[in-house]
């Protein structure tokens, strides 16, 4: 028996309060619908679907794109407009390729474990099969550091490139980079030779010589990281016909953050630039006092500059003098971690008794390597130097006048640049470390140009090594992440440093840590941390954290991932931090 039929009613109500119910039910259900899209989205469920089912479904029916049509975009700098083109080298930067080099109008690359390709004259690109830096990268792999997990493989790195033609057809090739050997570390500079022909770039023999390495070699380190080579320096100029110039980094050997300094040490190669012979191998130092020199050139007027990271500021373009002392670890503009003075500095915002640098950024870009841009391409640009950034994401034109620079104007570009080279034909090439290879010319004079052009042969594209695909659990990349974007100012051992102990953050209420400065955006937040609320912090996304003190930190989503799975494993150190 329906319930309408037992009601003592007409049959005319008996309709309105069918009507009634048939709506009430449908608010029920738009109730429920809302409820589960509100859960859906706090969760990301929607993203999860799709990114887990959905697409590696469609993945399944799309060949990856063969070919891909370049266009150049323009930008206004103060002077003049530049046109820019950007070709995806290596998506979202896996594998990371370090530096670039110019081969008879081809542009060659290596990647961080030393595996070489290169764009032809045509925007093609292709693999160099057989040719790979020698790092003694399975040793390293078979090795008990390499499950250290504080070790960071992304530590271990080749530097850069410098090609000398050779005669004919061939070019000699030199290589910085690391090795390990023996369970230490060095900087070592190799040489091989390519040949170009009609079959393109490609190894002669694929032997390598060493030229140069570095001594004493450099220690796995015992606290922090146990490889800095972040602040390894490593970057090449030839000096003249015979005599290159590689410039080598501290790694943190500076009595802070590494037990010993080796800024100042006679015998130790490590924070010197090294003069070396191409007859003979024979080197001595050149200058020496440097942190992290990340760019070396040698002008046109025979003048060398250098650029070097600082600390915490200070940022540094040096002009470069044989024989000449530049400070580090005990004269530098920078600051230690945590806005405090730099330990060994008796004069904090000066650099008394040595070498001052000719322009210094504060704060820091996270200075990167240098050139000359060509006269011809970029008349404008006479007598500049063009710096870029990896922090900054900008590009930056140093007008020079004599041994002086007079200013900086900033180019946004928008990407973290690692390398940056001029080319043969006045273009500048810059690779960055999401994958971009960028192309700047000269807006004016190319006005009447073609506004694209296709890149082909993109199945060509640098490969990860088996060693960046060795499985690991996500609470151990997790945990290399943290030492690597957190660890200079946090602890997860329940330390406080520069910023709070980071052990039981989430589920800990925000801005609880005991006697801790915290800013307003941090005290004044109610709740406790979630992953959702700690990755707002790090983007600096809404919530009011954009007002917080700590710089934002950019991390791809499987490194959020990760380390969100690394701090779950950390524990707090009392019942009041934990969640309740």
């Amino acid at each position: 028996m329906k319930l309408l039929d037992v009601l003592p009613i007409s049959p005319r109500w008996r309709r309105i309060a069918l009507v009634l119910l048939l709506l009430a039910g449908l608010g029920f259900l738009l109730i429920c619908a809302a409820a589960v899209g509100y859960w859906a989205g706090k969760n990301n469920t929607l993203e999860k679907v799709n990114e887990k089912i959905f697409q590696p479904a469609l993945a399944r029916f799309e060949a990856p794109a063969a070919e891909d049509v370049v266009t150049w975009e323009t930008i206004q700098t103060h002077f003049f407009p530049l046109q820019i083109a950007r070709i995806s080298l290596s998506p979202n930067g896996s594998p990371a390729i370090w530096a670039l080099e110019e081969v008879d109008g081809d542009i060659l690359y290596v990647t961080r474990l030393g595996e070489f390709g290169y764009l032809d004259r045509q925007n093609s690109l292709h693999r160099i099969q057989g040719l790979h830096v020698p790092m003694g990268l399975e040793e390293l792999t078979q090795s008990e550091l390499f499950q250290d997990p504080i070790f960071q493989l992304s530590e271990f790195r080749t530097f850069d490139l410098l090609s000398i033609p050779a005669g004919g057809n061939l070019y000699d090739l030199y290589v910085s980079h690391h090795r390990y050997r023996n369970g230490c570390f060095e900087v070592v500079l190799s040489h091989t030779q390519l040949a170009k022909d009609d079959a393109g770039v490609h190894a002669v023999s694929g032997a390598w010589d060493e030229i140069f390495f570095t001594d004493p070699c450099i220690p796995v380190k015992s606290t922090g990281m146990r490889l800095a080579g972040h602040e390894g320096g490593g970057r090449l100029a030839r000096l003249n016909g015979d005599t290159l110039l590689l410039s080598l980094g501290a790694h943190q050997f500076d009595g802070v953050d590494g037990p010993y300094q080796v800024g100042q040490d006679n015998k130790n190669d490590l924070s010197k630039i090294i003069e070396i012979s191409l007859k003979d191998g024979s080197h001595s130092f050149y200058a020496r006092g440097f942190r992290n020199p990340q760019g070396l050139l040698v002008a046109s007027d025979g003048r060398v500059w250098e650029t070097e990271h600082g600390p915490r500021g200070g940022d540094e373009v040096n002009l470069i003098q044989q024989g000449k002392n530049y400070g580090w670890p005990i004269a530098t503009y920078g600051t230690n971690y945590g806005a405090v003075p730099w330990p060994f500095n008796p004069h904090p915002g000066k650099q008394v008794g040595f070498e001052r640098p000719r322009f210094a950024f504060v704060p820091s870009i996270g200075i990167s390597n240098l050139i000359e841009p060509s006269a011809e391409e970029f008349p404008e640009w006479d007598e500049h130097l063009l710096v870029a950034s990896l922090a900054g994401n900008t590009l930056y034109a140093l007008k020079t006048e004599g041994d002086d620079i007079t200013y900086a104007e900033p180019i946004s570009i928008g990407e973290r640049m690692r390398d940056i080279i001029s080319l043969s034909d006045g273009r500048v090439a810059i690779i960055t470390d999401s994958g971009w290879l960028i192309f700047i010319r000269n807006g004016d004079k190319h006005r009447d140009k073609a506004a694209s052009f296709e890149v082909a042969n993109l199945t060509e594209r640098p490969k990860l090594q088996a060693a960046e695909s060795i499985p690991t659990t996500a609470e151990v990349t997790g945990s290399r992440v943290f030492f690597y974007y957190c660890g200079t100012c946090h602890t997860t051992d329940g330390k406080t440093l520069v910023g709070p102990p980071l052990n039981g953050v989430l589920g800990r209420r925000v801005g609880s840590v005991a006697d801790y400065p915290y800013s307003a955006a941090l005290a004044d937040v109610k709740g406790r941390w979630t992953p959702s609320r700690l990755r707002k912090l790090l983007n600096h996304d809404g919530a009011g954290f954009d007002e917080s003190a700590m710089p934002a930190v950019s991390l791809y989503k499987d490194q959020f991932q990760a380390l969100v799975a690394y701090l779950h494993t950390t524990e707090a150190k009392s019942a009041e931090d934990r969640l309740e």
